[in-house]
């Protein structure tokens, strides 16, 4: 793959998730979104491997690093359909900061199989606990901060699973600008997966792939040595 072609993707990921994050935040309910920007968006590959990420909080850096392994881990590639959608919070299974930081992600299809995910993350205004907005600095156990979700089904092949969503906005005690800010979500991870599959079409699957390896092993290279030239300046 040649380098000139690999940037051009890379900037054409870029692009697609930032158009993600004005989409969601253009869409959203809730002031916490709206107007405060408390949202990113990402692309991963299908191991889970962040290729592009739209960071409005820095919180969210880390956000996406352990939502698609938890992804698979309960449902695997060979049962995804598209139209898919899941939800998931929980700090301790996908990595979020906190229970209001709410995860949307969706499998991209590519040629009926599916290649990587298109995620969103919002705070939301409320998801249950002790006090309103689910936060408090004298908490001491995270079952008073909220409902925990792992890895859900909120839309199979295209169909909401009511029930789910339901679960989640009755644990809320703003479950109109939940419900809102959710929906803002989905409509963020589907423009995502919709981009990308237009850079597939353009380029093709195998040229597509190879950019990706490259840009994710330059990534690896400068990470490395940036840490070098730390421990060698004594930074």
């Amino acid at each position: 793959m040649q380098t000139g072609t690999t940037e051009i993707i890379a900037s054409a990921l870029n692009a697609c998730t930032k158009e993600m994050l004005a989409s969601l935040i253009r869409t959203a309910y809730s002031p916490n979104i709206k107007e405060r920007g408390d949202c990113s968006t990402a692309i991963c590959d299908i191991q889970g491997r962040t290729l592009s990420l739209a960071a409005n909080a820095p919180a969210h850096l880390g956000a996406t690093l352990r939502l698609v392994p938890q992804i698979l881990k309960r449902f695997p590639l060979a049962t995804l359909q598209p139209g898919d959608a899941f939800l998931a919070n929980d700090p301790y299974i996908v990595g979020v900061t906190h229970l209001n930081d709410c995860t949307v992600a969706v499998p991209v299809f590519i040629d009926g199989e599916p290649v990587a995910f298109a995620v969103a993350v919002a705070h939301h205004s409320d998801v249950g606990g002790r006090v309103p907005g689910s936060e408090a600095g004298d908490s001491i156990s995270i079952f008073q901060e909220g409902i925990r979700i792992p890895p859900l089904r909120i839309y199979t092949a295209g169909k909401q699973n009511s029930d789910v969503v339901e679960m989640f906005l009755l644990n809320s005690r703003t479950p109109h600008f939940g419900q809102g800010d959710l929906m803002a979500q989905v409509a963020s991870v589907e423009r995502g997966a919709m981009r990308l599959g237009d850079l597939f079409s353009k380029y093709g699957r195998p040229n597509m792939q190879a950019a990706l390896e490259d840009m994710l092993s330059s990534t690896k290279r400068r990470v490395k040595e940036k840490i070098r030239n730390s421990m060698q300046s004594g930074v």
